[in-house]
Formats: structure tokens, sequence, C-alpha cells
């Protein structure tokens, strides 16, 4: 049979620490002897190419509710994550640089949800477009809302409700913290500011030497506030790291015998059953 590994859209709730054994040194390990197992050498890249690969599988569009539960479960920041998909992938997160775009006017006429036209008034509309290009590749929602002095006891939140609510349907912004997008299915929707290492679109050709080290486990991508058991993590990100080397899918039969490698005294049944110390249902 196979096993999925729990990667659904409620996944994750885990709490992880640092990585140990032959992940932490970086290095691919073999079990010796008839029916070795390998080892997956970096669990965080194979977590970087997963999502690559769903994100191409969903049209450019995937939810960050899918993502977020295995970067924790996983033990990873999410920081991390979004600097190693940033070349190829935009995300209002709020751990992203940058947040909030501009849309062009075709991006404009295709907002699914736009507020009204005379929602806002005309001097707080064009305020808060104004700070979104003025700050650039630097546009944050919370540091917009502390320009547009739009705080949760402010004038604008008494008329206007919630400045993060508003922002996503405002017409001539683009806004949507829920979800990561493929940045060429935002080409021609968006403008791209610039940066100080260039516009932050789409690029073609080979990634740079620091975004491939960006795709690659280092102690920076760990979460220092993760807590638990070190090896518990280590099986963890075996196990989750077999899965998505096989697109999604693994034989319970190779999930079983790398068990018996990283974690000897659990049986693969127990980590599937809710609410048990190391499940791994959700």
């Amino acid at each position: 049979g196979t096993a999925g590994g729990g990667f659904g859209a409620e996944g994750g709730g885990f709490s992880a620490s640092a990585a140990t054994g032959a992940e932490a040194e970086g290095a691919d390990v073999s079990a010796a002897g008839p029916g070795a197992m390998s080892f997956v050498a970096d669990p965080f890249a194979e977590l970087v190419l997963m999502v690559l690969a769903w994100l191409q599988q969903a049209d450019g569009i995937l939810r960050g509710d899918v993502i977020l539960p295995i970067i924790k479960a996983m033990g990873f920041r999410t920081r991390a994550v979004i600097n190693a998909l940033a070349r190829e992938v935009f995300w209002s997160h709020n751990e992203a640089d940058c947040q909030v775009l501009l849309r062009t006017s075709g991006g404009a006429a295709q907002h699914p949800k736009p507020l009204p036209a005379v929602y806002l008034h005309k001097q707080v509309h064009m305020d808060l477009l104004t700070n979104v290009k003025n700050m650039g590749s630097k546009s944050k929602a919370d540091q917009l809302a502390g320009k547009l002095g739009w705080g949760t006891k402010s004038e604008l939140r008494r008329v206007y409700g919630a400045f993060r609510i508003v922002l996503m349907g405002v017409r001539e912004v683009f806004f949507d913290p829920d979800r990561l997008y493929l940045k060429t299915m935002l080409d021609g929707v968006v403008e791209w500011p610039v940066s100080s290492h260039g516009r932050i679109g789409p690029h073609g050709g080979a990634l740079t030497a620091e975004e491939e080290a960006l795709r690659h486990w280092t102690k920076a991508a760990d979460d220092p506030k993760a807590a638990g058991n070190p090896q518990w993590l280590h099986a963890k990100r075996q196990l989750m790291g077999q899965v998505m080397r096989g697109g999604g899918r693994c034989e319970s039969g190779v999930l079983r015998r790398l068990l018996q490698l990283v974690l000897p005294e659990a049986a693969l049944e127990a980590l599937f059953e809710p609410g048990a110390p190391n499940d791994l249902s959700a």
C-alpha cells in the first residue's frame, strides 16, 4: 500500500526542534547491506521542490494553509521557505519582504472582489496607492497601515473597517495573504517593483548561486521556537521527505524500513492514530 504522510490542508500542529544526525551534516547517507535504505539528505530542499511542483499542478495558485502546517511540522522557519521560493513565487505572507503590489490597469479590471469605487474617500484612496508605490519592494501591510494612521482605534478603522480586509478589496492593489502564486501567473496583472537585486518579478535562466543556496538546508532554516524531541523531529523530516521525494506518495514498506532506522521503537500505524504523541494523521 501507500502512505500519504498527512500532507492535507488540515495537517500540522507539531512542535519541533533543531535537526540532528546525518541531515544536520547535510550528507547523503545509506544503510549498508541488502535492501539498503537511502536517507533524504536535505528534507528542506525536498519541501521547496514539492511546493513548486504543487503550484505547477494547481495552475500556479496554492492556498497557504496547505503549506504552513507542513513547514511547522518539519520545524522550519516560514521565512526561510518564502526566501527559498522567492525567485518563482509571490506570497503576501507577514514574513515576506514584500506583501503589497500595485495592479496594472488590466490587473485592476481582473480584481475578483473589488470594493465600490466610492468606498474610500478620494484622498484616503490616493494616499494608500501613493504609499504602496513609494514603499516599492518593501511594501508591508502593517507598515502601510502605520503610515496611513489606520490603527485599531483610529477613525479610519471606525469608518472603513479593518485595514487588511479593505486592502484586499482595493481594485488597484494586489494583496492576498492566503495564497501562493507563481510569479508568471501575475505577469501583466501587477507592477513589479525593483529591489536592490533588480525587478522582483519572474526571471528566466538558471538560479544564481545565492538563490540556489537558499533552497538548501542550513541551521538558519530551523525554527528556534520549535521545541520537542530532536530524534522525533529528525524522524519526521525523513519520513515526510521520503513522501515528498515520491511526489506525495510512498510505499508503506519503504516508510517502515526507514522508521526502523530513525525511530526503531515506533510502529508506522501508531503515527497515524489521532491523538497519539507522534501523530502524523492530520
